[in-house]
């Protein structure tokens, strides 16, 4: 089904690229001139400012070629623009018009590939209507459980994510770091007891793909994902799931095991360990903010006020769809017509109104009202928000300054929305020494260790950009083929097979 095979294949392609670049060197060195072999060390040794950029631009590309409108689809808008400022931004996400979902865009082709298996009962795939209502009733229950059991949850699960940490200094990726912990908490949260290693492991791996592939990295592995599946409708089948969250609910076993697949085993880890790499990797990069954290009754309103400056400057989001089910009029005296895809820039919105925007600056939340500001990171109220906001920020604020206090870390990678690298970061103990020294105490040392990190995420990016550049293809190609979303609704909205087998 695959353009290049499969997974294997774009492994095959990627070390084809590499051994090519390598060749050119080769080549430009033994049988061409000093310049040409200037000319390709240049090449290769500048690629990962250039490459990661072209496979993006070729990314975007590709994005436009599934909803082209070509295939009767509407055509896209991104906002804020220079027609739609940020009070037009707000004005048409919170309308009625822009409600639509999944039905009648081509894209959403696509994002039903990532998130299968039953993408048709993910909460932000379903339309409004009586099953939205219904998962929605689901999701409240789950969700609405005492601050104060949450917040003794979420330290116990910290203290084994802390306890993971060796003595010296550990090198980790800061998302799949995370992403333990939070399996375990989501599982807990929606069966009442912790996972056992293996399923732990099963459900971080199923993450991990979902995460992997939405980011282009890797391909599909459908596998891991039916084992998540299989486990949870078993769970379910053994009456292993609270009946009191089920009380004046019509949804089939099948159907609720996905459900909770899709929204908590799956977006409820990725984007709560993705919320936290954010949050650990700009304390490493900000050692007088991670002072701050770190006192032993650090200020709430300060705790605060840096969980919202990492949603405001990496949101969770990077750009949401919503597609017109009503004309629009602009007051520039545009129609935007039913079908419309409208896609919300979040990063562009929560860059606009702010003295300094690019800056981390925990403090401009003493002056500023979040309600009052160009400040979305769970989404409009009114146009369903995410459910999880308040879990949300009880996790971040509780693990904040436990981390501060118990961890110290340092990482000198480019810090982007995308979090690319996954947050390649050194920590440690603090009761053992600081990773800032990284070469045991030597500054000299210290700075080469740093180097050698950096340098390390350059050549991540480069091999990374070629796999997605691979993968880019074989995605698009097999979502254009499966047309999941369109299957669903042309198939009378039934249940798509879960294995994907047509």
């Amino acid at each position: 089904m695959a353009l290049f095979g499969g997974q294997r294949a774009v492994h095959a392609f990627v070390a084809a690229v590499l051994s090519g670049a390598v060749g050119l060197l080769l080549v430009a060195y033994f049988w061409g001139t000093w310049l040409t072999f200037a000319a390709a060390v240049v090449a290769v040794g500048t690629a990962p400012q250039w490459l990661p950029g072209r496979v993006v631009a070729l990314r975007m590309y590709l994005l436009t070629s599934i909803n082209d409108g070509s295939d009767g689809s509407g055509e896209g808008v991104q906002v804020p623009n220079a027609e739609i400022d940020c009070d037009g931004f707000r004005q048409l996400y919170r309308s009625k018009a822009a409600g639509g979902r999944s039905v009648g865009a081509a894209l959403s082709d696509l994002f039903w590939y990532f998130l299968s298996p039953g993408p048709e009962v993910h909460p932000e795939q379903v339309e409004n209507g009586p099953k939205y209502d219904q998962i929605a009733v689901i999701m409240r229950r789950l969700l609405s459980q005492e601050k104060g059991a949450i917040v003794e949850m979420v330290q116990r699960h910290a203290q084994t994510r802390i306890g993971s940490i060796g003595e010296g200094v550990n090198l980790v990726r800061l998302r799949d770091w995370f992403m333990p912990l939070f399996a375990g908490m989501w599982h807990e949260l929606i069966f009442g007891e912790e996972p056992t290693p293996e399923v732990q492991e099963m459900i971080v791996q199923y993450a991990h793909n979902v995460i992997q592939t939405l980011k282009w990295c890797e391909l599909r592995d459908m596998p891991a994902r039916l084992r998540v599946t299989e486990y949870t409708l078993q769970r379910i089948q053994e009456g292993r799931f609270r009946q009191d969250v089920m009380e004046g609910i019509d949804m089939g076993d099948e159907e609720l095991a996905l459900m909770l697949q899709g929204a908590f085993l799956n977006s409820g880890v990725v984007q709560s360990s993705e919320a936290m790499a954010h949050a650990v990797l700009a304390m490493a990069q900000h050692p007088h903010i991670a002072a701050e954290l770190s006192q032993s009754a650090p200020e709430a309103a300060y705790v605060s006020g840096f969980v919202s400056e990492c949603l405001r400057l990496w949101p969770l989001f990077g750009i949401a769809h919503r597609i017109l089910t009503e004309e629009v009029e602009l007051p520039t005296g545009r129609v935007l017509p039913v079908g419309t895809v409208v896609c919300f820039n979040y990063p562009e919105y929560h860059s606009r109104g702010y003295d300094n925007p690019e800056q981390l600056d925990p403090l401009r939340w003493m002056r500023l009202k979040r309600s009052e500001a160009n400040y979305l990171p769970f989404g409009m109220p009114g146009n369903r928000p995410c459910p999880a906001q308040r879990n949300a920020l009880v996790f971040m604020e509780t693990l904040v300054p436990m981390l501060a206090q118990a961890l110290d870390f340092s990482s000198p990678v480019l810090h982007s929305r995308s979090l690319p690298g996954r947050g390649l970061c050194a920590v440690a103990h603090r009761r053992v020494r600081s990773p800032r020294k990284l070469g045991g105490g030597n500054a000299a040392g210290g700075q080469l260790s740093r180097m050698a990190l950096l340098a390390w995420d350059q050549v991540d990016n480069i091999v990374r950009s070629i796999r997605q550049l691979g993968c880019a293809f074989v995605i698009v190609r097999d979502a254009k083929k499966l047309k999941l979303c369109q299957r669903f609704f042309e198939g009378g909205e039934q249940l798509l097979k879960v294995d994907q087998v047509f």
